[in-house]
C-alpha cells in the first residue's frame, strides 16, 4: 500500500520540478501561466506581465520587450492571445527576428486622425524581420456606400489620407508578412514606404524598402488600399485577397519621381468589393526608376464602385514625360463594364492570355474593343484578352 502512494508522491514531486525548472528559466519560455509549445532553441515568449486579454493598452511594453531581444530571436506570443494597442508596437532596427503571434489578435483604438502613422504594426529599418500567425484590428467601422469622401468625414480634423494601416514597413530588407488577417484598418492593410518619412531627412531619403514578401494575408475592410506599396525595389503579394477596399484593391504609387517601384509581383491573389480599381500604378519616375512589374493569375471577382472604372491600370497620367518599362498583365481574369486592362506611358511588355468576361453597361470607352487599352506606350504586346 505503500508503494502506490510513494509513487503518487514521486508524480507530483517530479511535476513540481518541472514547473520550478520552466519557472527558474524565466518568463522566456512561460506565458500566460503555461509553457509555449514549441519554443526554440532561440525563442524567447511574451512575458506574463504583458497583459494578453484586451484589458488594457500594451503597445509601449511589447515595443519595449521586442526591441530588447537579441536580433536572431523567435519572439513567441501565447496561442489565441488578445493585445489592445492605443497606438502602434514599433520594431526598430532588427535583424532576424521572427514574431510568431500563435494566432492572437491585435485590437487598435488609435484615434482616426489622418496624419499621424499609427499602424498596429510598424517596421522600422527591419532586415528579416518576420510577422505572422496573427489577427490584427483596426479602428474603421464605416458601413454602406465605399467612398474617398465619407472616409475623409469620418476623419479627426478632416484630414484627407489616413495611416492607421495593418501593417507598415518602412525601410528595410527582407522582411515578411505571412499567414495573418487584417481587418477594420483606417488605412492600408499592408504599406510599403521609405523609412525617413518617419525619421526625418537626417536618415536616408530614398533608402526604400527591399524585397518585401506578402503572402497569404487576408485584408477584409480597409479605409484606403488593401495593399499599397508606395516604394520597394523587390516587393511579392502573393496567394492573399483583398476585400472591402475603400479606395482601392492594390495601389503602387510613387510620391517622388527619385522614388523607386521595382521588381515588383502580384500572382494568385483575389480581389472583391473594391472601389476605384482593382489594381492601379499610376505614375513612371525619373529614369528606370519604375520597372519590371508582374500581374499574374489574379482573380477580381467583382467591378469598382463607379462600375465603368478600369480593374488593371498602369499609368494614368498622359503629361507624365516618364514611362514605367518592362510590365507583363498576364492570366488574370476579371469582369469589366469598361476597359478591362489599360495601359499608358509604357515601355516593353506585355498584356495576354486574361480572362475578361465584358458586360455592356453603356460606358463611354472605348466603342468597339472595350477589353484592353494600350496609348502612348512601345514595345507592349497585347493577345488572347477575350471572355
Amino acid at each position: 500500500m505503500k508503494r502506490p502512494a510513494l509513487a503518487a508522491i514521486a508524480a507530483v514531486v517530479a511535476a513540481g520540478i518541472v514547473v520550478a525548472m520552466l519557472l527558474s528559466a524565466g518568463e522566456d519560455r512561460v506565458a500566460e501561466g503555461r509553457p509555449v509549445e514549441h519554443l526554440p532553441a532561440n525563442g524567447r515568449a511574451v512575458p506574463m506581465s504583458i497583459a494578453s486579454d484586451c484589458s488594457r493598452n500594451v503597445e509601449r511594453e511589447l515595443s519595449r520587450f521586442i526591441n530588447g531581444v537579441p536580433d536572431g530571436t523567435n519572439v513567441q506570443f501565447p496561442r489565441d492571445g488578445c493585445y489592445a494597442q492605443g497606438n502602434r508596437i514599433e520594431v526598430r532596427d532588427k535583424r532576424d527576428l521572427t514574431i510568431d503571434g500563435n494566432g492572437s489578435s491585435f485590437k487598435s483604438s488609435a484615434p482616426n486622425s489622418g496624419l499621424a502613422v499609427r499602424p498596429n504594426w510598424l517596421l522600422l529599418r527591419g532586415r528579416g524581420v518576420r510577422l505572422t500567425d496573427m489577427k490584427i484590428v483596426g479602428n474603421f467601422h464605416l458601413t454602406g456606400e465605399r467612398s474617398q469622401k465619407r472616409v475623409g468625414e469620418a476623419t479627426v480634423a478632416g484630414v484627407g489620407n489616413q495611416f492607421n494601416m495593418g501593417v507598415g514597413i518602412y525601410g528595410g530588407d527582407g522582411n515578411h508578412v505571412t499567414d495573418m488577417t487584417i481587418e477594420h484598418v483606417f488605412g492600408d492593410g499592408v504599406t510599403t514606404a521609405v523609412a525617413h518619412y518617419l525619421d526625418g531627412p537626417d536618415g536616408q531619403p530614398l533608402d526604400s524598402p527591399r524585397n518585401v514578401h506578402i503572402e497569404r494575408v487576408k485584408v477584409t475592410k480597409a479605409a484606403r488600399h488593401c495593399f499599397s506599396p508606395s516604394q520597394a525595389v523587390g516587393f511579392w503579394l502573393e496567394d492573399s485577397e483583398a476585400k472591402d477596399c475603400w479606395y482601392g484593391g492594390f495601389d503602387a504609387e510613387l510620391d517622388d519621381p527619385d522614388q523607386k517601384l521595382q521588381d515588383i509581383h502580384v500572382l494568385r491573389n483575389t480581389f472583391s468589393d473594391f472601389n476605384m480599381f482593382g489594381i492601379v500604378i499610376p505614375v513612371a519616375g525619373n529614369g528606370s526608376n519604375t520597372k519590371d512589374i508582374e500581374i499574374r493569375d489574379n482573380r477580381f471577382e467583382t467591378v469598382p464602385g463607379p462600375i465603368c472604372n478600369t480593374i488593371i491600370e498602369v499609368g494614368i497620367y498622359p503629361t507624365n514625360p516618364n514611362t514605367i518599362k518592362n510590365v507583363v498583365v498576364e492570366g488574370n481574369s476579371m469582369k469589366a463594364h469598361g476597359v478591362g486592362i489599360a495601359f499608358d506611358h509604357v515601355e516593353g511588355g506585355s498584356i495576354r492570355n486574361n480572362r475578361i468576361d465584358y458586360e455592356d453597361k453603356n460606358c463611354s470607352y472605348p466603342a468597339k474593343t472595350p477589353l484592353v487599352r494600350v496609348t502612348n506606350s512601345t514595345g507592349v504586346t497585347t493577345q488572347d484578352n477575350g471572355g
